[in-house]
């Protein structure tokens, strides 16, 4: 069997089993997992990109009212999540459409690829560790989690993810001329799989986890505290109410991020007990169970626009506004064109 690793998933390639080796089921889960190889990314790319865009144009507006570190973090998400799904829809389009590639590009195609994947669910993460960490200390966080301190922090997350796959540019080459393959093998590449997915998924899944759960409990346990110190401040409430709303919907979002994590995490986890033989249909299973869960993880860099909007009433009174002023200025322009138009005849 031949084996191809690339950015998402191991790839089984089906040319090498003997003829009549392979069952009617291994060869029907083999097409699946093609079929979801090939398309998927397109659905999230169609859903995605103009949702992200969307987010960060409605953010930044929401920014130039009032900015935090929280809207920050949520408009870098958007930006970040847009070049996650455009490197993956490269690397996808690479090998369906068999696009010739160099050791070069192939190892800057891996390494950007995995960077901003994980660079994406680690912002998520850091978002809700300072949500926490604000409704823990709510009278604190303004002094110890400014926006320029925020900002250094990602950038560190940045950097330290950097290192950590750094061996890419050298261990990746290209195969066969169109698809990028790791030169590790054996102990080394189950390592750097772990690795690789113990920070994509696993540890992110499981610290949002964590926060949600205290989360919860503490805003609980401190609204009643809150509300009875700033009853008599308005500019306190109307801060107490916008902080409520980020965190409620970072609880949806991570928590949809964890539901859509759990499945690649249990075949993390299973990945090394499982070892079909060659051409069995335990092999099959466990290449469309692969394609599968990495395939439902990415959808993650897709939905936070669309959970935003159901969630936030702040955000959809911005995107509205954004919307009517687009469609004013619209108005504006015809009229003046028409109105040209008609003092010229």
């Amino acid at each position: 069997m031949a084996v191809e690793y690339n950015i998402s998933d191991v790839r089984v390639d089906v040319s090498t089993c003997p003829v009549n080796a392979t069952s009617g089921e291994y060869d029907d889960l083999v097409i699946a997992a093609s079929v979801v190889r090939r398309f998927y990314i397109w659905f999230v790319f169609a859903f995605g990109f103009p949702g992200n865009t969307i987010s960060a144009i409605v953010v930044t507006r929401m920014c130039q009212q009032r900015l935090t570190t929280s809207l920050f973090y949520v408009g870098l998400l958007a930006v970040v999540d847009n070049v996650a799904i455009v490197l993956k829809l490269v690397e996808n389009q690479s090998q369906n459409r068999r696009l010739p590639m160099d050791d070069t590009s192939c190892r800057v195609l891996f390494f950007l690829g995995l960077i901003f994947s994980t660079y994406a669910n680690w912002i998520l993460t850091t978002l809700a560790i300072e949500r926490f960490l604000v409704v823990r200390y709510p009278f604190k966080m303004a002094v110890l989690w400014t926006v320029r301190k925020g900002l250094v922090i990602i950038s560190c997350v940045f950097v330290l993810l950097c290192l950590i796959h750094l061996h890419l540019l050298w261990t990746v080459i290209h195969y066969e001329g169109y698809t990028c393959t790791l030169t590790l093998e054996g102990p080394s590449f189950k390592a750097w799989f772990y690795v690789g997915s113990f920070l994509y998924a696993i540890l992110p899944a499981s610290w949002l986890f964590i926060c949600n759960i205290l989360l919860i409990i503490y805003v609980r346990r401190s609204a009643t505290r809150r509300r009875a110190l700033s009853e008599n401040h308005s500019t306190t409430v109307a801060t107490r109410r916008f902080d409520a709303q980020i965190t409620s919907i970072l609880v949806i979002v991570a928590a949809v991020f964890v539901i859509l994590s759990f499945p690649r995490c249990v075949f993390t986890a299973a990945y090394a007990y499982w070892n079909p033989t060659s051409c069995s249909i335990g092999e099959a299973r466990k290449y469309f169970l692969d394609v599968l869960t990495s395939n439902i993880a990415d959808t993650s860099h897709a939905v936070n626009f669309y959970l935003y909007f159901l969630a936030g009433k702040r955000f959809r009174n911005a995107y509205s506004s954004i919307i009517r002023e687009v469609s004013s200025r619209k108005r504006t322009q015809i009229t003046t064109s028409v109105s040209k138009y008609v003092t010229s005849l």
